[in-house]
């Protein structure tokens, strides 16, 4: 932080956009809580974008829309993630750090960055996210794609200016995070999203963060639920799966070996869960 030399307050996302293309030092700032730690010494330039009108939760035109700077404690407080998808929005908000930082991080933050704190990622993905970027033309980039564009992700000159998730999803997710206290950094997120037709599961997402070191969905696990009978024996095969499909990281807050096996632990839970609220049950 003691190189910064400007300050700006744009006026609109497009001259949030020019001002981060004028100079490789300039970075997007919003709640704060990223920067503050950061020593990337590169940095000179702070385009605040807190006065865009971009703090908002709404249900519009099929999708619930989450505007970038709203915040976790928003997010947590809003009727709508309450009561979506079994409320897993607010349950990931509940998991984010302490009050006091989730009255200032961000949604749009925690999901654009890869670092230890940003539990939200795996709901999100759980959820089939997609974010609307802006960098002179607006462009559609789901979540799970995003975090797998590694050009994008280093690439200046954008910012998130909307979230969507599609609001006829009629599944439940659960999500789970498993840390030393509750506001400590995460050893592991967990995110499981499932649907019921007849008997079945269907539309099955499992999504895993922080013990990776790029969060993401769980794809071969998902296969193996899709269109299955749910049980014990499935839930077990899916969550080895999920565990053997993952490289977990080793740093603070757990070795690779006991993250991989907390993957395949909490899967297994999070399945369970989900399956039995969906049938109207505790697991």
């Amino acid at each position: 932080m003691k190189n910064i030399r400007s300050y700006i307050f744009p006026k609109t996302v497009e001259e949030a956009v020019d001002a981060l293309a004028l100079s490789s030092s300039a970075r997007i700032v919003a709640g704060g809580t990223t920067m503050v730690f950061s020593k990337d010494a590169r940095v000179e330039t702070l385009v605040d974008i807190t006065r865009l009108d971009l703090s908002y939760i709404k249900e519009e035109d099929g999708f619930i829309k989450i505007g970038p700077t709203t915040t976790v404690a928003d997010l947590l407080r809003s009727p709508i993630a309450a009561k979506f998808g079994g409320g897993i929005l607010a349950e990931a908000s509940k998991r984010v750090a302490g009050s006091h930082i989730r009255e200032l991080a961000t949604i749009g933050g925690d999901l654009a960055i890869t670092l230890p704190w940003c539990d939200l990622q795996p709901a999100f993905l759980a959820l089939d996210a997609e974010l609307v970027i802006y960098d002179g033309e607006e462009k559609n980039i789901s979540l799970a794609d995003y975090y797998n564009d590694r050009e994008l992700m280093k690439r200046s000159g954008w910012l998130i200016k909307e979230i969507r998730i599609l609001s006829d999803q009629k599944g439940i997710g659960v999500f789970e995070k498993v840390s030393r206290t509750k506001i400590d950094y995460s050893t592991l997120d967990i995110a499981v999203y499932l649907e019921k037709e007849g008997g079945v599961i269907r539309s099955p997402r499992i999504a895993a963060g922080c013990a990776v070191p790029m969060p993401r969905r769980i794809g071969e696990a998902e296969k193996i639920l899709d269109g299955q009978v749910p049980g014990p024996e499935l839930f077990e095969k899916a969550a080895k799966t999920a565990k053997n499909s993952l490289r977990t990281v080793t740093n603070l807050r757990g070795t690779a070996a006991y993250r991989s096996h907390l993957i395949e632990i909490v899967t297994r839970r999070c399945l369970e869960k989900a399956w039995a609220a969906l049938n109207g049950q505790e697991a």
